[in-house]
């Protein structure tokens, strides 16, 4: 679901995360051997205010070790960061500082392998006074590989099979926001790659409308292209 909830209520947020790796079904009929956290890929997504206390539960409910890294916090990696074994737990606790769209990942080594293969989310942070709008979303891209799992040979374009959000063969698009006239929108897109992918996003396709606002977060947008 491409609806954004509203930030979490309170200051001070526990959250409890489990480690998993389990067949989920990626397409109609097709299913995958993801690793994932919360037993979903993408990830959760989570969301709350500058200065809001994030204390995450991480329960390794897998079969082997894995861990968390939170790109919108500022922790020891040898500490919060470090990997877990099966039937493991531990808590990573920190204050969102900055606002932004932010990814989190599993960050044991072969990293890249762990995110391939779903261990991944995106956590949203408010600044104050944030303008209302009618209606929110937050839209991760991502990518279903489908070379073996702990296979890092897999992980190049030749076995790169689908983005969710224009598959050629498994998926093509996963949700169509259905808008009204004069709605105001707020639209996060979120892309956990390594930043030299192009994520080509369209918003009004044969119909007026206007962007209000790029945050300067988003350095990577190379242009805006008005219909």
């Amino acid at each position: 679901d491409p609806v954004l909830q509203p930030p979490l209520t309170g200051t001070v947020h526990e959250i409890a995360l489990d480690a998993t790796e389990q067949l989920i079904e990626v397409a109609p009929g097709v299913t995958q051997l993801m690793w994932t956290f919360g037993g979903q890929v993408p990830g959760p997504v989570l969301h709350g205010k500058i200065g809001d206390l994030f204390r995450i539960t991480l329960t390794n409910k897998g079969a082997m070790g894995h861990s968390i890294d939170f790109h919108a916090s500022k922790v020891a990696w040898s500490d919060e960061m470090r990997t877990i074994q099966p039937g493991e737990s531990l808590v990573y606790e920190f204050e969102a500082q900055f606002a932004g769209a932010y990814m989190y990942h599993c960050g044991t080594p072969p990293v890249l392998m762990h995110i391939a293969a779903g261990m991944y989310g995106a956590l949203i942070v408010d600044p104050p006074n944030l303008p209302s709008v009618d209606h929110e979303y937050a839209i991760v891209q991502s990518e279903l590989y489908t070379g073996p799992r702990g296979d890092l040979a897999g992980l190049d374009m030749s076995t790169w099979k689908d983005a969710p959000w224009d598959g050629p063969r498994y998926l093509t698009v996963l949700h169509l926001l259905s808008v009204g006239k004069n709605w105001r929108l707020r639209v996060k897109v979120f892309a956990p790659d390594d930043g030299e992918d192009i994520v080509p996003v369209r918003f009004g396709h044969g119909h007026q409308h206007h962007v209000a606002a790029i945050p300067a977060q988003i350095a990577a947008v190379r242009h805006v292209q008005r219909l």
